[in-house]
């Protein structure tokens, strides 16, 4: 299907994919998350996210709220270290009120005062349910952990007293520091033309120059290992091992993809899934992750088990990372490795919402949208002994983080 990038007025871009579907597909994405907070902001970006939802000038909360629910559509959006998201999903007839709609809260929420106040009840609830949810929690302390003089070691949520501050003119000056022409991509995956989208956007977007002052990130430090435990009210451990990995732009991210699928993403032949959860039963639940920032990187392993049984587990994981990193895999099962993760990427592309999603990120990171076909031929060019450099380099013990929280 057609896949294009259009400029608009004023510096912004429109990605488009074009979908044979009745459904649309869109939102803006936003170079804008918790790693540019500034000192006094953490946890801002995230209740920036809230309150666009708290009405315009033109708009209350009521009527954003009802806007495309009353149609059948779904209005949402995320924050996460390095982006916010704003995005719907309507049948095709509604995306001019979709688009009119998704542009008015994220240039023009007005962040009334007494919505204000009434969100940070709602956000603090948020963060004391977070605090109760170990799995997640260990997570952002141990990112904390890897950056602690940095904000992508921010809570994305921020904390209590953090967020009880948080005044009008903080969030205005965020969005006006942040908010930027050049940092922000509307994405589109749906039948309509890409002209047609293009000229609906256009009605909608602010005609403000000063909004494209720069905005300049600073890199975190290279992360210094460490190894911790937490005192936590419980009956399991959890666990978090991480290595400091290559960012989003290195040429190493698709062999480093494939590796974090044959080492412990959540397909369950995964070699960490087999080895301590099918053949030992030694956990519940353990997985791997590679999360890319623009200018750094972390490969983590995640656990969560009896007590009694982590030194047995950290065992069997330093196995397995030894064997990845020890001769490269045999030519068959290698092939394997790619055709399998080929294959997931292709299935995910299925899911129209993510799609969508994907573009508008790859645009902002990259300047330019690889289509699936590129996408597999990079994946084809990684070889096996690519991996094996890659886990020796990454995976040398003395490189590890470790955080568990211990009962």
């Amino acid at each position: 299907m057609k896949q294009e990038v259009l400029e608009l007025r004023g510096g912004y871009r429109l990605v488009y994919k074009e979908s044979a579907s009745m459904v649309a597909h869109c939102g803006w994405v936003i170079q804008a998350g918790t790693r540019d907070e500034q000192e006094n902001e953490a946890g801002l970006a995230h209740f920036l996210e809230h309150m666009l939802f708290k009405g315009t000038q033109k708009r209350s909360a009521f009527h954003i709220l009802n806007t495309l629910e009353l149609v059948g559509g779904e209005l949402n959006a995320y924050t996460t270290k390095e982006k916010t998201t704003v995005y719907a999903s309507v049948m095709d007839q509604y995306v001019p009120k979709a688009i009119d709609l998704l542009s008015d809260i994220v240039f023009r929420a007005s962040f009334p005062e007494k919505e204000l106040q009434k969100e940070k009840t709602v956000v603090i609830d948020e963060i004391k349910t977070y605090l109760d949810i170990p799995e997640e929690l260990v997570y952002d302390e141990f990112e904390a952990k890897c950056f602690p003089a940095h904000p992508l070691g921010h809570y994305i949520l921020g904390t209590e007293a953090q967020v009880q501050g948080f005044t009008q003119t903080q969030l205005n000056d965020f969005r006006s520091r942040l908010y930027l022409p050049h940092q922000m991509v509307f994405s589109y995956c749906g039948p309509r033309k890409p002209e047609e989208v293009m000229k609906l956007l256009e009605r909608h977007l602010p005609s403000d120059s000063s909004l494209n002052t720069p905005h300049k990130r600073h890199s975190p430090l290279s992360i210094v290992p460490f190894q911790e435990e937490v005192s936590w009210q419980g009956q399991q451990a959890y666990q978090v091992l991480g290595y400091e990995a290559p960012s989003l732009h290195s040429d190493l991210r698709p062999a480093l993809m494939l590796l974090n699928n044959i080492l412990g993403a959540d397909n369950m032949n995964s070699r960490l899934n087999l080895s301590i959860r099918e053949r030992e039963g030694l956990v519940y639940a353990i997985d791997s992750s590679y999360t890319p920032f623009s200018d750094s990187g972390l490969v983590t392993i995640y656990t969560c088990c009896d007590p009694g049984k982590l030194k047995r587990v950290n065992q069997l994981i330093r196995r397995e990372l030894d064997k990845l990193a020890g001769e490269p895999m045999k030519p068959k099962v290698f092939t394997q490795a790619v055709r399998q993760f080929q294959a997931r990427i292709a299935m995910a592309e299925e899911s129209r919402q993510s799609l969508m999603l994907a573009l508008g990120k790859s645009l902002l990171d990259y300047q330019r949208v690889d289509t699936l076909e590129e996408l597999m031929a990079k994946l084809e060019a990684v070889t096996a002994e690519q991996i094996r450099s890659i886990a020796e380099q990454i995976f040398a013990e003395e490189r590890l983080c470790k955080l568990v929280f211990r009962p």
